[in-house]
């Protein structure tokens, strides 16, 4: 019996004797704080960045990827880069070692009486997307582009197989088309697919893709402000030829370009 006793007291002791891991500890890139870095980390960035999301002090310390004391497309790039192998590890950061000062002293004495009468129709316009390395350019204007039926159903499905799950992103997707109409890389709406490798087309056309075209298109809103002609995801494979022009703006994965000349 006493050597029974002494066994149980010796693994109770090994057990106390464990290191206890913060819950609360979290790495560079991690920002949805699910402990692995993946393409959500990446969207999560994004949609902080155009005012759709905000983030506790933990997040702030884990999309600082770069540790220059603010969030912007660089620390989403980092990420991309780690994703798709172009680089070994994300440094950890220490965790968040002070707790809130102040819980609130009161709940809310009142419930709403009354839900919202009306849900909005459309996602709200997007807020211009800061350029990765060069800024936003000042010369770059809203620019309306008329659609014929067809056309427009033509590219609603591109937007759709390309971006429609997202709404900022099917709007970069209609705005890369639509400049490359304007500035003349491609002769019309219906030739787009062949002339710039669109490989991404679904007949079931999203809202967010409706949505995007006619903003691009008919109020000739814009995504970013600056031209956009290419783009890829990284994700699937490297493109040297597209990285080899001049980089604007990745989100969700995808990066977008404009060429050099």
């Amino acid at each position: 019996m006493k050597r029974i006793i002494s066994a149980i007291l010796t693994v109770s002791f090994c057990i106390m004797c464990i290191p206890q891991v913060s819950a609360t500890s979290s790495k560079k890139g991690d920002v949805d704080l699910d402990g692995k870095i993946s393409i959500n980390d990446v969207t999560a960035i994004q949609q902080y960045l155009v005012g759709l999301s905000s983030f506790n002090a933990e997040q702030n310390g884990a999309a600082d990827v770069n540790s220059d004391s603010k969030i912007d497309i660089t620390d989403v790039s980092e990420i991309q880069k780690y994703i798709s192998k172009l680089q070994n590890v994300i440094e950890p950061i220490q965790p968040t070692t002070q707790a809130p000062t102040q819980k609130p002293t009161q709940a809310p004495t009142q419930k709403p009486t009354q839900a919202p009468t009306q849900k909005p129709t459309e996602p709200p316009k997007p807020k211009a997307l800061l350029s990765a390395s060069s800024g936003a350019d000042s010369s770059y204007k809203n620019v309306k582009y008329s659609l014929t039926n067809a056309e427009r159903t033509e590219l609603e499905r591109i937007v759709t197989g390309e971006f429609g799950t997202d709404y900022i992103g099917s709007c970069l997707i209609a705005q890369c088309i639509r400049d490359a109409l304007v500035y003349g890389k491609c002769s019309s709406p219906m030739s787009i697919r062949r002339e710039f490798g669109y490989a991404g087309y679904n007949t079931n056309v999203t809202a967010n893709a409706r949505n995007a075209v006619k903003f691009i298109f008919d109020e000739g809103g814009m995504a970013v402000q600056h031209r956009i002609l290419v783009m890829y995801n990284p994700t699937y494979c490297y493109s040297s030829w597209h990285e080899s022009q001049h980089f604007i703006v990745a989100y969700g994965g995808v990066r977008f370009f404009d060429y050099w000349s």
